[in-house]
C-alpha cells in the first residue's frame, strides 16, 4: 500500500510539473480562456497595450519582438481575467503580408496555420487596413477592418484596425501601426472592444504540444491500480 501511494504521488508530481512547464499551442480559434489556464501554456509575452490607447509601435517592430516560431494573438478581458478570443499560428504566416486586391473578400482556405486563417492587409489606396485571424467556414473583408459575415454562427475572428504611420497608403504593412480592435466575432456575434480589454501578443518556439495526453496518463493509473490488486492478492 505504501508503495502504491509513493508511486501515485510521483506520477501526480511528474504530470503537474510537466504541465506547468510544457509548451502548448492551441489549435483553431479559442474563446473565453481563463488566465489561470493560459498561464500554464508556456508562452512568452512580446507585446501588449490597453485597447483604445495611443501607441505607434509598427508591425515590423512587433514582429521583431515576437520572434519565436509561433505567435499568439489575443484579446484579454481585464475585468474577467480571461481571454475573450485568441489564436496561435506560425509567425511567418501571422506576419505575412496578404497579397491581392484589397477590397476583395478573403474566404476559408486563405493563409492557414494551425487551423486558423490569417491576414495582414494594407490598403495601397488608403491609410487603413486590417490584421487578424478568422475561423474556417467564414469570410472576412479587411478593407477597413472586418465586419463581414455577421450572423454566421461558425465565425470566430479578431481584427486589429491598422493605419499607415506616414499616411501614404503605400501597401506596405511593415510601417503600419494599429490603434484598436475594430471587431471580434464569437459565434457570428460582432463586438467592439473598449478600455477594459488589452491586446496581447505572445511568442513560443516549440513545434509540438508536449502536455501529456489523457490516454497516456490513464495507462499509468491503470497500471498502478493493477499493481495494487496484485499486492493485495499476495
Amino acid at each position: 500500500m505504501k508503495l502504491i501511494k509513493v508511486l501515485t504521488g510521483l506520477v501526480s508530481s511528474l504530470f503537474l510539473s510537466t504541465y506547468a512547464i510544457a509548451g502548448y499551442i492551441p489549435v483553431g480559434v479559442q474563446t473565453d480562456v481563463q488566465a489561470t489556464t493560459f498561464d500554464t501554456w508556456g508562452w512568452t509575452a512580446c507585446y501588449q497595450k490597453v485597447e483604445n490607447t495611443a501607441d505607434y509601435t509598427t508591425i515590423s517592430q512587433i514582429s521583431s519582438r515576437c520572434n519565436g516560431g509561433y505567435t499568439l494573438m489575443g484579446l484579454y478581458d481585464i475585468a474577467n481575467q480571461s481571454y475573450a478570443i485568441l489564436a496561435a499560428g506560425e509567425s511567418n504566416v501571422v506576419f505575412n503580408q496578404t497579397p491581392g486586391v484589397f477590397g476583395s473578400y478573403l474566404v476559408d482556405g486563405f493563409n492557414i496555420s494551425n487551423g486558423v486563417n490569417w491576414y495582414l492587409y494594407d490598403n495601397p489606396t488608403s491609410v487603413y487596413g486590417g490584421w487578424g485571424f478568422f475561423s474556417p467556414d467564414s469570410t472576412v473583408r479587411p478593407i477597413h477592418c472586418d465586419y463581414q459575415d455577421q450572423g454566421n454562427v461558425n465565425k470566430y475572428s479578431m481584427c486589429l484596425h491598422m493605419r499607415d504611420i506616414d499616411g501614404a497608403g503605400d501597401g506596405d504593412s511593415s510601417d503600419d501601426y494599429y490603434n484598436d480592435v475594430y471587431t471580434y466575432f464569437n459565434a457570428g456575434q460582432m463586438t467592439s472592444a473598449g478600455t477594459n480589454f488589452e491586446i496581447r501578443l505572445f511568442t513560443q518556439d516549440i513545434t509540438t504540444n508536449d502536455v501529456p495526453e489523457p490516454f497516456s496518463i490513464a495507462l499509468v493509473l491503470f497500471g498502478l491500480l493493477g499493481l495494487r490488486f496484485t499486492t493485495k492478492s499476495k
